[in-house]
C-alpha cells in the first residue's frame, strides 16, 4: 500500500470521532462486558460473537487514537519514515475494521477473527512483547 498522506490519516481519525465519543472508556477492563470476561477455557458461540462485536466497535476507536498520537509526536518525529509507516499500518487496519460488516453469527465471527489475525501479523514488528 502506498504511504498515506497526513490528510488521509486525519480523515480516518475524524471518521472514528463518533465512535470515540461513544467509547465506554480507555481502560479495557472498564469497557468489556462481563459476559466476555467469563469465558473460561471453552467459550460458547454466543460469547465469541459478543467479543467480536465488542472488538469491532472498540478497536477502530483505539487505532484512531494511536494515529492521532503518531501524528502529534514532538521534535518532528511524526514525519520520520518509520513513524509514517507504522501510522499507515494503523490507518489501514482502521479502515479494514470500519469496512467489516456487522457480526451476527459464528461464521461472521470466524471471518472477523481471520481479519484480526491479519492485522496482528501486520503489526507484529510494532507489538513486540515486553521482556
Amino acid at each position: 500500500m502506498a504511504a498515506m498522506t497526513g490528510a488521509m490519516a486525519r480523515a480516518a481519525v475524524r471518521a472514528a470521532a463518533l465512535g470515540a465519543a461513544r467509547s465506554s472508556g480507555t481502560r479495557l477492563a472498564d469497557s468489556v462486558p462481563r459476559a466476555i470476561l467469563d469465558f473460561g477455557s471453552s467459550p460458547i458461540d454466543r460469547q465469541l460473537v459478543l467479543s467480536a462485536q465488542f472488538l469491532l466497535k472498540e478497536l477502530p476507536v483505539r487505532l484512531a487514537h494511536r494515529v492521532a498520537e503518531l501524528e502529534n509526536l514532538p521534535y518532528g518525529l511524526s514525519s520520520k519514515a518509520q513513524v509514517l509507516k507504522v501510522r499507515d499500518w494503523y490507518v489501514e487496519s482502521f479502515r479494514e475494521l470500519r469496512a467489516f460488516p456487522g457480526i451476527k453469527n459464528g461464521a461472521e465471527e470466524a471471518a472477523f477473527s481471520d481479519l484480526l489475525r491479519n492485522i496482528y501479523r501486520r503489526h507484529g514488528l510494532v507489538m513486540r512483547p515486553r521482556q
